[in-house]
């Protein structure tokens, strides 16, 4: 069992969140799949969208200060690296991907659901390090103070809020049926930006 946050973000929201995270502590970010057991992301990130490689959009977050324990397993059959989340002191982070008008199930651009989750105890169950949780537990809370809460696990970023405002952006699929919009939208005008 671990703890997350669930967010929308679009890129502008996502860099100054992750510039405000780097300020606490020096961010070490890596793909949690890679070609490369060395591969590392600097800030600013690139933008994603859905045409992007998964690599791209699920990544690793680590604090340098902390000198982290990040766990890499080789995957023989494709030679592919890959980030042991459960086990490194790690937090995983889905980002948001934009969605196209193109794309088959989008009406008008949509933006997915991003999330950041870490486990404070390892896989067998053995508490990990207090400092990183700590950490961690920071991280999380950042985003609660930078993002406007929609529902009671769900967060969303100030462009993010004023483009579906506006009507430029709409927040996942799960609100593409009209009670989900019908909620959000109520739920996007009490906030005052």
């Amino acid at each position: 069992m671990g703890r997350q946050i669930e967010f929308y973000l679009t890129s502008n929201d996502e860099q100054s969140l992750l510039a405000e995270i780097n300020q606490v502590s020096e961010l070490y970010i890596r793909p949690q799949h890679s070609q490369s057991k060395n591969e590392k992301l600097r800030l600013p990130l690139h933008p994603t969208n859905s045409a992007d490689p998964l690599s791209l959009r699920r990544l690793l977050l680590a604090s340098l200060p902390l000198s982290p324990k990040v766990i890499l397993k080789h995957l023989k059959h494709n030679s592919d690296w890959i980030g042991d989340f459960t086990d490194s002191d790690v937090i995983q982070y889905h980002r948001c991907v934009l969605m196209a008008p193109s794309d088959p199930f989008a009406v008008y651009p949509w933006i997915e659901r991003g999330r950041l989750w870490f486990s404070p105890r390892d896989s067998k169950g053995h508490p990990k390090r207090l400092e990183f949780v700590n950490w961690a537990d920071k991280v999380l809370k950042l985003v609660r103070r930078h993002c406007y809460r929609l529902d009671r696990w769900c967060y969303a970023g100030k462009d993010a809020v004023n483009r579906a405002k506006n009507g430029e952006l709409a927040f996942g699929r799960a609100h593409f049926t009209k009670e989900g919009h019908a909620q959000l939208m109520r739920t996007l005008k009490s906030i005052e930006l």
